[in-house]
């Protein structure tokens, strides 16, 4: 029994790093999808990623996938506001995104300084920079909406990835 309290704190550390979705048995027929995490360049000491409200910030996401993927669509949605940023739309073998090794996707994103929610495309996360104490003042979400070649649609969401103002220049 203790064996198994110990294994506890574990199992929900793991859980907190995926999210897996078996598209396969419900709304997209053929496709299975493991959402990976993302991660930002500005972090604490714990390695928790952070998206700066006040400077450029450089991240991504990843995840991999199994089947009939055809396309999917990313959006930065602020948790209490609403507010949406533009929906990058990725097809699938049209090299926006990094695919190492085959089935496993990485998405480079960025924000200028006040523009979270607000998404572009293209940059690289180029060094890690520790933020000591990190001053949150709200949380956005990472929405993707995955499609097979038939059209069949599922949507997934990141959500608790907390926006700070007093990020260090790098």
């Amino acid at each position: 029994m203790r064996k198994l309290w110990l294994a506890f704190p574990l199992a929900l550390l793991l859980a907190a790093c995926t999210i897996t979705i078996d598209i396969s048995q419900g709304r997209i027929p053929g496709l299975y999808v493991k959402i990976l995490g993302y991660e930002t360049e500005y972090q604490d000491s714990k390695g928790r990623s952070y998206i700066c409200d006040n400077t450029f910030t450089t991240g991504r996401y990843n995840f991999r996938f199994e089947g009939d993927l055809d396309r999917w669509e990313s959006v930065f949605v602020g948790q209490t506001t609403g507010e949406r940023s533009t929906v990058s739309t990725y097809v699938y073998g049209d090299n926006t995104y990094v695919e190492n090794p085959p089935g496993y996707i990485q998405v480079n994103f960025a924000f200028g300084p006040g523009t979270a929610p607000y998404l572009v495309g293209g940059q690289q996360m180029s060094k890690i920079v520790v933020v000591p104490t990190p001053n949150i003042i709200g949380y956005t979400q990472l929405e993707l909406t995955f499609y097979n070649s038939a059209g069949s649609s599922g949507k997934v969401l990141l959500k608790g990835i907390p926006v700070i103002d007093n990020c260090p220049n790098p």
